[in-house]
Parts: C-alpha cells; sequence; structure tokens
C-alpha cells in the first residue's frame, strides 16, 4: 500500500480551549486559508438529560400453561423413574466403591507390609542400631487413602451415571420443551 491515501487528509490542531484550527496537510493544494472554528460547533455533544429517571420493572406473573392428565400422569411416572434410577445407581456406586476400595486397600497395606518386613529383615542383619533408626512405610494410611480414592471415583461414577439415566428419562417420558 502507498501512503497516498493520507495525503488530502487535513491536520487538526487545538489552539485554546474553545477554537480549533484546522489546516492542511499540502498546503499548495489548498487554496482556502485555515479557519477558526469553535469547538462547540465543530463537535456537537449529547445531550445529557439530568432529570429524575426511574427504573421499570416488568414482573411476569403469567401462569405456566396447565397441563392435561396425560402429561402430568406421564410426568408423575417419570419423576417415579428418576427417583429409582438415581438410587439404584448411587447404591451400586457405594457398593462397587467399598468392595474396589477395600481391594485396593488391602493390596496396598499388604504390600506394604511386605515392603517393612522385608526392610526390617534386612535392618537387623546389619545391626539393632539400622533397626532402631530404620523409618517404617505408613502402609495403614495409605490403604486408606486408596481406599477411599477408590469409593469416591465410584460415587463420581455412579454421579454420571444418575445424570445420564435421568436425562434418557427426562427424553422419553417428558420430552424436550414440555416442562
Amino acid at each position: 500500500m502507498t501512503n497516498e491515501i493520507f495525503n488530502n487528509m487535513p491536520q487538526v490542531s487545538i489552539q485554546n480551549s474553545t477554537t480549533a484550527n484546522v489546516k492542511p496537510q499540502q498546503p499548495a493544494q489548498a487554496a482556502a486559508p485555515t479557519a477558526s472554528v469553535p469547538v462547540k460547533d465543530s463537535i456537537p455533544a449529547a445531550q445529557v438529560n439530568n432529570g429524575p429517571q426511574t427504573d421499570v420493572a416488568e414482573l411476569s406473573t403469567a401462569d405456566k400453561p396447565k397441563k392435561g392428565p396425560i402429561k402430568k400422569f406421564k410426568g408423575f411416572i417419570a419423576g417415579i423413574k428418576k427417583f429409582f434410577a438415581s438410587a439404584g445407581e448411587y447404591i451400586k456406586g457405594s457398593v462397587k466403591g467399598l468392595i474396589s476400595g477395600a481391594v485396593a486397600g488391602s493390596i496396598v497395606y499388604s504390600a506394604g507390609s511386605l515392603f517393612n518386613g522385608a526392610r526390617a529383615k534386612s535392618a537387623a542383619k546389619v545391626g539393632e542400631e539400622a533397626v532402631k533408626s530404620l523409618k517404617k512405610f505408613p502402609a495403614k494410611t495409605v490403604a486408606l487413602i486408596a481406599g477411599g480414592l477408590a469409593v469416591a471415583v465410584n460415587l463420581f461414577n455412579a454421579s454420571l451415571n444418575v445424570t445420564e439415566k435421568k436425562s434418557n428419562i427426562e427424553h422419553r417420558w417428558v420430552g424436550h420443551y414440555n416442562k
């Protein structure tokens, strides 16, 4: 691009707070002398209304459209199905979480106990000072954390399953926009 586009633009400089002086960028082409224009005439200000203004709130008191007996019945059935789907999924998630938590905790505890036993046996061969300075692996604490984590993961998955089942029930029994 060339700079020829901007050659004919006037240059504006402000002399004081009431007048503005407009000078062309190329004085050879402009034959008219620069004119002094008041600022209030060259840039009109927006009208400001300082009068008291009030906020208006339109409250919607329109009643929801009444549902017919078939939609009420379908909504009732959907509510019962959603309740039992939620209860069933959370019960399954809790039981599965407790079982997997117990398995994970017992595996971690057993591995920690074996590790501590092997370290104690090797330290006993070296001497009594090595046995006294031996730090044990906190098998019980880590096993509880692993078990709790397994329960938490299974409950989280159960909540996702509940959401999916409720959505499917809502889709089938109530519809998309019929609330």
